[in-house]
C-alpha cells in the first residue's frame, strides 16, 4: 500500500509565481512517486525519482516526457535546471507570515493556527533580520517555526514557553528598521 490510507486523497492547493504570473496549482499524490498537477484546468501526470548519486537531481517524467532536473531550494524559491532551460518558481509568503496580511494592526509575528509555544528564540531588545526564527509552535503534532517578516528590533514577546495560543494571536512585536 506504500503508506497510503484507503479512501483518503492527498491533495494540496498552492499558488506559484513564475515569470511574473501567479498560477493556482492543485497537486494530488497518486502513490508510488506519482503525482497529478492541475494548472488552470489542465491536468499533468508526473512521476519522480531521486538520484542515488546526487540527492539534488530528480528524474522526472511529465506526460511521458522524461528528463533529469536539478532542484535548488532557496528561502521561498525553487530553482529547477534541465539540460536546456532553467526555471525559477516563487512560493508566495503565506498571509500569516506576511507584513501585508489583511489585518495590518500587528507589527510583528502572529500565530497561523492554535497551538502551544514550544520555544522562544528572541527577547525584547534583540535585533532580528528577515527570516530569523522567533517562536516555535506545536500544533497538530508538528512544529511550526514562526520567522521575522522584516529587519528590526523585538519590542515585546507576548507569550512564554508552554502557553496556549489562538489563531492570529500576536506572538512578537517588532519595530521595523528603516530601509537604507
Amino acid at each position: 500500500m506504500d503508506g497510503m490510507i484507503p479512501n483518503l486523497v492527498y491533495r494540496k492547493k498552492m499558488n506559484i509565481a513564475f515569470k511574473d504570473k501567479v498560477f493556482s496549482v492543485d497537486v494530488q499524490y497518486e502513490g508510488k512517486n506519482s503525482y497529478s498537477f492541475f494548472i488552470e484546468d489542465k491536468k499533468y501526470s508526473m512521476q519522480v525519482a531521486q538520484s542515488k548519486e546526487d540527492p539534488s537531481v530528480l528524474y522526472c517524467s511529465v506526460d511521458s516526457k522524461s528528463f533529469p532536473v536539478r532542484a535548488v531550494l532557496q528561502d521561498n524559491e525553487i530553482h529547477l535546471f534541465t539540460r536546456e532551460y532553467s526555471y525559477e518558481f516563487l512560493f508566495p509568503t503565506p498571509k500569516f507570515l506576511s507584513a501585508s496580511a489583511t489585518d495590518t494592526s500587528h507589527k510583528g509575528a502572529i500565530a497561523p493556527m492554535p497551538g502551544v509555544i514550544e520555544k522562544i528564540s528572541v527577547k525584547a531588545g534583540d535585533k532580528v533580520k528577515k527570516g530569523d526564527p522567533l517562536v516555535v509552535i506545536i500544533a497538530m503534532k508538528m512544529e511550526y517555526v514562526i520567522k521575522a517578516h522584516c529587519n528590526g528590533t523585538v519590542d515585546k514577546v507576548f507569550f512564554k514557553v508552554g502557553d496556549n495560543v489562538t489563531k492570529n494571536a500576536q506572538l512578537v512585536d517588532i519595530s521595523n528598521e528603516p530601509s537604507k
